[in-house]
């Protein structure tokens, strides 16, 4: 071979592509001490892409975090690429920015599509950014439960302009849980006489 980096040739023929590239083969005899050769062209070219999916697909995240995605060309059998060039972009730059190696940073509230481009194929995966959470409140505010008996509290998170907000995780304590305890989904259980403080 010309150009082992492009191609190399074993003892019996046998050409192996390495990288994308041309270069000439080359055949030698040598009969009677009067060398003879041949030679071919031999061109290495990418397996196309024809396809590209982008993890996760679907994600969410609070403003100010950040979400690494991966891109995986893949050619008409599905089978996985390497060494291809990708490139990201963000259909709501307020929403969601992207770097050049595909990680994600949630700068405002909404949903942005982030694209993965390689050789004209594309994959996209849904972000959605949630706003900040700027209150809570806890209804009812003051509850009275005998020993051993239980009651459901609610939980409302607000944004900055009061308006409620969904999809949020909620996480529950008490202030002394000898008298009352508290479950992951807001009910509360009256362990003693007294009180304590409920929180969410």
């Amino acid at each position: 071979s010309q150009d082992v980096s492009v191609v190399t040739v074993n003892v019996s023929g046998l050409v192996r592509a390495v990288a994308p590239g041309h270069t000439q083969v080359t055949a030698t005899c040598d009969p009677q001490g009067t060398p003879k050769q041949a030679s071919v062209s031999v061109a290495v070219t990418l397996v196309p892409i024809a396809s590209v999916t982008v993890e996760p697909g679907t994600s969410s995240l609070s403003m100010g975090q950040t979400l690494q995605l991966t891109a995986t060309p893949k050619d008409a059998q599905g089978n996985p690429l390497t060494g291809r060039v990708v490139a990201w972009s963000s259909s709501n730059q307020a929403v969601a920015s992207v770097s050049a190696v595909g990680l994600v940073s949630a700068l405002g509230g909404g949903t942005s599509t982030i694209t993965a481009t390689a050789d004209g194929r594309s994959g996209t995966a849904t972000l959605t950014v949630l706003p900040p959470v700027f209150s809570v409140s806890v209804t009812p505010a003051t509850v009275l439960v005998s020993v051993n008996q239980t009651a459901q509290l609610a939980v409302t998170p607000r944004d900055q302009a009061g308006a409620a907000l969904t999809g949020r995780v909620v996480t529950w304590t008490s202030s002394d849980t000898t008298r009352v305890r508290v479950s992951a989904a807001g009910v509360v259980t009256a362990m003693g006489v007294g009180s304590a403080m409920v929180t969410a």
